[in-house]
């Protein structure tokens, strides 16, 4: 899961309360009263950890974790900038790979490494908790939709959410409700002991996984969902993206579904197929997070902000005269340049950053006034530096 906002939300204290509540926690303890509640667990004169969570790691010692917890880890990094970009650095060549064969849960993973020989993990499960601010966020898609390319791990975080600003400020002076606390704590310690067969799971083989399956009223809400799911993925009204990341929804809808379910089941209700309310549930978490996924890729789906840069980026590399008029732009056929309308969007958000200056000029014979840009000088003198630095120019009103 990856949360976004500005750098005053305040959103560490909040993802780092929820790690310490995963059992086991991945937090160090300020305080420890008795041996009872130690995450700490003696054996054989050493003491182990008994967490099952980690801040931070070489994907060597993950695997060796993951090992040991066959059920899956979280790991928990406050600023997911320096997690994403860690990835690209040299000796890191392989990390992407694993954490995308980690999101799914039940995939072997084997490598090999002169220093730890060969790693064979049976089931990569990984689950990731951090926050990130849109400045990193918004350069990082930039470069990975623009040229990097897309290996789907972005899409991998499809518990992302962008939450709203909080409104006119007023100072809230209480204590935390600490009995929602408890309960909240109580059913993550249930489930983390939780035995399939309490509930009803079913076992094809010893070797294969437990598993519940609809009752017919969830099978019925999901057949309509995924009906309709797959319409959008098929239209193309919506952009490539945004389609790319709402397609893994095909699996995080049941999943939503399965764990409502179980915490239905931890709190007593009754054991069996995923209920239709679990699966309604899931639905409209599924709704609720397709909102969020687009305000996180609007810097590279809204298509004013898209065309402006692609325009910008013609402009740097002086493929237009000072002036120009839209139509010298979109008859160009560039790509993302081709209609009047977004062309005529790009040049205005050019033109409010300074890059350009709209000069409306008469016709003789009284027509329609056609409008030309005038490009700013310091367009073609900063493409040129920033062609020897590898960055784009930086111009000023």
């Amino acid at each position: 899961m990856r949360s976004t906002g500005s750098p005053s939300a305040c959103g560490s204290p909040s993802k780092r309360r929820g790690a310490t509540i995963w059992p086991g926690g991945c937090a160090r303890p300020l305080r420890t009263r008795s041996p009872s509640r130690s995450p700490w667990r003696w054996r054989g004169g050493t003491r182990r950890r008994r967490s099952t969570g980690t801040w931070s790691t070489t994907v060597e010692k993950l695997g060796e974790l993951l090992n040991h917890h066959p059920n899956g880890l979280l790991l928990f990094r406050d600023e997911l900038s320096g997690f994403l970009h860690t990835m690209d650095r040299p000796g890191h060549e392989n990390d992407r790979a694993f954490y995308c064969e980690a999101w799914n849960g039940t995939v072997a993973y084997t490598y090999d490494r002169i220093g730890r020989g060969t790693l064979h993990i049976r089931a990569a499960c990984l689950s990731v908790l951090g926050g990130i601010q849109p400045g990193p966020l918004e350069r990082y898609l930039r470069e990975v939709f623009a040229g990097r390319g897309d290996d789907g791990l972005l899409q991998r975080f499809q518990l992302a959410v962008w939450p709203d600003g909080g409104g006119p400020w007023r100072n809230v002076d209480r204590w935390p409700n600490a009995q929602a606390g408890a309960r909240v704590t109580e059913v993550f310690q249930r489930l983390s002991t939780l035995q399939p067969a309490a509930l009803g799971a079913e076992e094809l083989t010893p070797e294969e996984l437990p598993f519940l399956r609809f009752d017919p009223a969830a099978q019925e809400v999901f057949d309509a969902w995924r009906g309709d799911l797959e319409q959008t993925l098929r239209g193309e009204a919506e952009h490539p993206v945004w389609r790319s990341h709402v397609a893994k929804y095909r699996s995080l809808m049941p999943s939503l579904a399965v764990i409502g379910h179980l915490i239905d089941g931890v709190a007593g209700g009754p054991p069996g197929p995923v209920s239709g309310a679990a699966a309604a549930r899931a639905v409209a978490w599924c709704a609720y997070l397709q909102g969020h996924a687009r305000r996180l890729y609007a810097s590279v789906t809204d298509r004013a902000q898209v065309a402006a840069a692609l325009l910008a980026a013609q402009l740097t590399h002086g493929r237009l005269p000072s002036p120009f008029t839209a139509r010298d732009v979109y008859r160009n056929e560039w790509t993302g340049l081709t209609e009047p309308r977004v062309v005529q969007g790009a040049l205005e958000g050019l033109a409010e950053l300074g890059w350009l200056r709209a000069e409306a000029v008469r016709i003789p014979d009284g027509g329609r006034p056609s409008v030309r840009f005038h490009i700013n000088p310091r367009v073609a003198a900063g493409a040129a530096g920033a062609g020897r630095a590898g960055r784009g120019p930086k111009v000023d009103r």
